[in-house]
């Protein structure tokens, strides 16, 4: 903490000097706190990463299996499905207050990553 000397005026006394508290003290406490609050919100962030992960995973085992069972009956890639899964996308979205437009563009990286995948395990 650091201490500077400031001059205080006292109506009809003259002038005094008094001790007023500046600096690190209370302002880094304040820092310090924050600091611990935003990594614990970013532990957070990173245990959702993690989760999210784990169900693109869990989506392109999904995916590879559909592909499996379409290797006989056409291409991965299916307009409609895709165009389906999109509007869903986007509605949900909407309801939860997320950028509808964004999210659709999100889910359009997420739906091609699916058909690269397919295509590298069942290509036709």
């Amino acid at each position: 903490m650091v201490a500077k000397k400031a001059s205080v005026e006292k109506p009809g006394a003259g002038t005094e000097i008094g001790t007023c508290t500046f600096g690190a003290g209370s302002l880094g406490a304040a820092t310090s706190r924050k600091s611990a609050e935003i990594e614990k919100l970013r532990a957070g962030i990173d245990e959702m990463d993690m989760a999210l992960l784990q169900l693109v995973a869990k989506r392109r085992e999904m995916a590879l299996e559909i592909a499996k069972l379409k290797q006989k009956t056409g291409p991965a890639e299916d307009e409609e499905r895709i165009k389906k899964v999109l509007e869903n996308v986007q509605a949900r979205a909407k309801k939860l207050g997320l950028d509808e437009k964004e999210i659709k563009e999100l889910w359009k990286l997420l739906i091609a990553y699916m058909i690269r995948e397919q295509m590298k395990k069942y290509p036709y």
